[in-house]
């Protein structure tokens, strides 16, 4: 066969196939189709932009963000709320009757001062160095605050380590104060 003709039978059925493209992308059969798609996606985008909106409130981002925004905006005041609550969930820990909840409480206490060493600051690649980085007059219970971080590293480090509750409470005790002192706590 002539490649001429060959070529030419080619270019006629392209041109056929892009009359009959044509015809149909401006058929009304064409834009019935399109719209009805564009309305399918339209609620599939809205179904599942409101799933989304759903997770993200029940996972709690949005408070989350929330909260690092407030933080921003009032400081001292959100610093001292936080450490409250914190600081409140460490009492009903204390308030169990278990000593594993009391020692829980322990080292959750001194994880909150730890976390303000940090805002305050305090750099260290630990606790222990963040706590030996304060100066003895920054707070006045320094010395006690080194007995209850090694109370905390007992607790840690002997599983069948043993405590009471009278222990746990002056413990605690001696870290309130310090949050006290350090104006996050009222």
């Amino acid at each position: 066969m002539d490649p001429k003709l060959l070529l030419a039978a080619f270019n006629q059925n392209i041109l056929q196939v892009d009359k009959i493209s044509q015809q149909f992308f401006q058929s009304p059969a064409w834009f019935q189709t399109m719209a009805i798609i564009k309305i399918i996606s339209f609620v599939i985008s809205l179904i599942l932009g409101i799933a989304i909106l759903v997770l993200i409130i029940k996972s709690g981002a949005i408070k989350d963000q929330a909260e690092e925004v407030s933080y921003f905006l009032k400081p001292k005041q959100n610093l001292k709320n936080r450490f409250a609550r914190l600081w409140e969930k460490v009492k009903d820990l204390l308030n169990r009757d278990y000593p594993e909840a009391w020692k829980l409480a322990i080292v959750e206490g001194v994880k909150i001062f730890d976390e303000l060493l940090k805002k305050i600051g305090y750099e260290g690649k630990d606790e222990n160095e963040r706590l030996m980085a304060l100066a003895p007059n920054f707070i006045s219970h320094l010395e006690k605050l080194k007995e209850v971080y090694e109370l905390k590293q007992k607790i840690i480090n002997q599983t069948d380590y043993q405590i009471s509750l009278e222990t746990a409470q002056k413990t605690l005790e001696i870290i309130e104060e310090a949050l006290k002192e350090l104006e996050v706590l009222d």
